[in-house]
């Protein structure tokens, strides 16, 4: 008789460690679903406020490893290198460049500002010069007396984003988490 507790005891544990496997399995799949809908969300957010192409911000933010069973983290890459301003909306004015880089703004004018193409894609990039033009200057655009104008980077919108969006993206995957348990 006691060998058959044993037995039924052993086929409990079975059961709970089954269990388990799948509550664990659930709580991966809800951090992966809190990881893209944080992404979705920052992409929301940013094409709500930029003035660049839809899809610009869909490119350099992805989930990029899902969390598993075995390790129970999704990771969110979002790229760090800022955004040329030529990716806003912008256009020539007499004495610069008037760039608008935020929805419903009526933007700014970079003074002695001006696009030129890159020799390697042939993409505008917007230059502003920092000081005034002195006969016989190369024109290369290189060194103290030139900047490419550049604005918020992906990353640094999803830093400050993602305190935002964070609450709205686990209380979803929670919802979903339960559910399935």
């Amino acid at each position: 008789m006691a060998v058959h507790k044993i037995d039924n005891l052993a086929g409990l544990f079975s059961r709970i460690k089954k269990k388990d496997k799948t509550i664990i399995r659930e709580f991966a799949n809800a951090l992966n679903r809190a990881a893209r809908e944080s992404v979705n969300l920052t992409v929301d957010e940013w094409n709500q406020f930029s003035t660049t192409n839809t899809s610009y911000i869909k490119k350099h933010i992805t989930v990029v490893s899902g969390a598993s069973p075995e390790r129970l983290q999704a990771k969110v890459w979002a790229r760090d290198r800022a955004t040329r301003a030529d990716n806003f909306s912008y256009r020539k004015v007499a004495g610069g460049i008037l760039l608008n880089s935020h929805k419903g703004s009526a933007g700014g004018i970079l003074k002695n500002a001006f696009v030129v193409k890159a020799k390697s894609t042939g993409t505008p990039i917007i230059i502003q010069r920092l000081a005034k033009y002195e006969k016989g200057e190369q024109r290369n655009f290189m060194g103290k007396r030139f900047k490419a104008v550049y604005g918020v980077s992906p990353n640094q919108h999803f830093a400050d984003s993602r305190e935002r969006v964070a609450p709205k993206a686990l209380s979803s995957a929670k919802k979903q988490f339960l559910k399935s348990i």
